[in-house]
């Protein structure tokens, strides 16, 4: 049994401190939401000793180094010399995976990261790992060793590790993490797999385009040169397409470079992403892949968090965060405020409008019943299933779209190289 100070706030959102004696820190949350609390932070007293204890977040020699959950990452990968860099999806899983089994086989965490940096096929791993047991060596925490390596362990994995060190359940920790990592690479292998078809058949149908103006058409320019009649309009609009990419062709390729840059440098920007946010959103099947996904990481990552035992304000501040989708993150961020003010998960999400209204329905009903973790895999799980029913038939949705742009480039072509054939017909048989 330990003893935990704890800060939390009532529904009117005042504040209430309290002191909470429970096996875990996972427990000691459970008894404030059961008695209507918000927890905001939780933190372990030394028994008997009537004062914090040393955070587990500090070195050796007493410096801190990081707050004990979610705090501001360590980025000094360049400045001290780390080694930092993304991890892919596999080797993030199998790194996941591995550590689990090996610390639930009783290996010490230390012994762990050395053993697997001894057989770790990837490079970077391999440095990453040699350095993380060097900071456990020097008394750090492993979550706080793998805020030192942002990009390679990002802020939610880090402060799952950081919330299981705390409850005493690193292992099932571990273990969601492997499912999440997992659930993570099918969901953007799912999108990946999605958007090929149409880019690809957009890339074909430009470089037809482009092989039609530049080599096609000017030889029927030529041909309609001896015409006394006026051509039609479409064709006009062809030829001088073609005359002004054939005639200017590197001004035309540098000015599209540039326009490629300059496009992306916009869209990168704020306001970029919202235009480019809001512009994917309202159009027919992509906008509901998009919403979905968002649907899915966000539950996703919000089980995870409760299942570890992370306060959901906390929680809800990482996953704000971290999510790509800045409509997504305004929304979580409103969430947080109200949840922040006392009010409940379920009418923060209803009045934020946070969510489809299905997600919304079913978090309440778990948060009332006490099941939010449940929940949220219940609901992970349904939108992961309608994810992958529009991802594997996303070429049947888009199809006509594809097919009604398809046709109105060729009908144009048609019309531009025909029409002139046609009135010259006319006038040999008048």
């Amino acid at each position: 049994m330990a003893t935990f100070q704890c800060t939390s706030r009532d529904r009117e959102g005042q504040t209430v401190e309290k002191t909470i004696d429970a096996a875990t820190r996972r427990d000691a949350i459970a008894t404030l939401e059961a008695a209507g609390l918000f927890p905001v932070e939780i933190t372990e007293v030394l028994a008997g000793a009537g004062f914090p204890a040393a955070d587990p977040s500090s070195t050796a020699g007493g410096k801190k180094s990081s707050s004990a959950l979610g705090g501001s990452t360590l980025g000094k990968g360049a400045k001290d010399g780390r080694v930092d860099g993304r991890l892919k999806g596999k080797a993030l899983l199998n790194f996941t995976i591995q550590l689990n089994s090996m610390i639930s086989a009783g290996v010490p965490i230390l012994g762990a990261l050395s053993s697997m940096a001894g057989y770790a096929e990837n490079d970077r791993l391999r440095a990453i790992l040699k350095q993380m047991a060097a900071d456990l060596r020097g008394g750090d925490p492993l979550s706080v060793s793998m805020k030192r390596h942002p990009k390679a362990f990002s802020n939610e994995y880090s402060s799952s590790v950081a919330a299981g060190e705390h409850s005493g359940s690193l292992e099932n920790v571990l273990d969601n993490l492997s499912d999440y990592v997992e659930a993570d690479m099918e969901l953007r292998s799912d999108v990946r797999s999605a958007i090929l078809y149409p880019v690809i058949v957009l890339a074909t149908l430009s470089l037809a385009i482009g092989v039609l103006i530049l080599f096609v058409v000017p030889r029927f320019a030529k041909f309609y040169e001896g015409f006394d009649t006026e051509l039609p309009l479409p064709t006009r609009i062809l030829i001088g397409v073609s005359n002004g990419m054939t005639s200017y062709l590197p001004l035309v390729v540098v000015g599209l470079v540039a326009a490629g840059f300059g496009l992306r440098h916009l869209l990168l920007t704020p306001k970029g992403k919202a235009f480019r946010e809001a512009f994917w959103g309202k159009v027919p099947v992509f906008g509901h892949l998009i919403e979905t996904a968002n649907t899915l990481r966000v539950t996703q990552m919000l089980g995870l968090f409760t299942t570890a035992g992370v306060p959901i304000l906390e929680g809800l501040t990482t996953i704000a965060a971290t999510t790509s989708s800045m409509r997504m993150r305004r929304r979580i961020m409103e969430v947080s405020s109200f949840v922040a003010s006392g009010r409940t998960l379920a009418d923060s999400l209803e009045e934020a409008q946070c969510l489809p209204p299905t997600a919304r329905h079913m978090l309440a009903s778990g948060e009332s019943t006490g099941n939010l973790a449940r929940a949220c895999d219940a609901v992970s799980a349904q939108y992961k299933k309608e994810l992958s029913y529009v991802t594997k038939n996303l070429s049947t949705l888009v199809e006509p779209m594809l097919t009604l742009l398809l046709a109105g480039v060729v009908l144009f072509v048609a019309l531009a190289v025909f029409l002139p054939m046609w009135d010259m017909v006319k006038v040999i048989q008048k």
